[in-house]
């Protein structure tokens, strides 16, 4: 899921969310988070998985705007795969 921001009131980009759909309810996977904590993998699998995503829309869809994407501190302070990301 794409969640817009805004800046007084003007969409400058989108933050991706993971979410799970149950049941047809969208649920916060928190244990998810919780089993993964400090995984570098899991963290390729959420940047793999939202470039998977942005492949499938169109510029329509999201314009010209940046998409923020959260990973852990571990991922942010170590040195980043390449060859583990997807390239479209």
């Amino acid at each position: 899921m794409y969640q817009p921001k805004y800046h007084n009131e003007k969409l400058f980009g989108y933050e991706a969310l993971l979410r799970e759909v149950s049941n047809g309810d969208v649920i916060f996977p928190d244990y998810l988070i919780k089993e993964n904590s400090g995984n570098n993998d899991f963290d390729y699998f959420i940047i793999n998985s939202v470039i998977d995503s942005l492949s499938k829309l169109t510029l329509i869809d999201i314009g010209n705007k940046s998409i923020s994407i959260n990973v852990s501190a571990k991922f942010m302070s170590t040195d980043i795969e390449l060859n583990k990301l997807m390239y479209c």
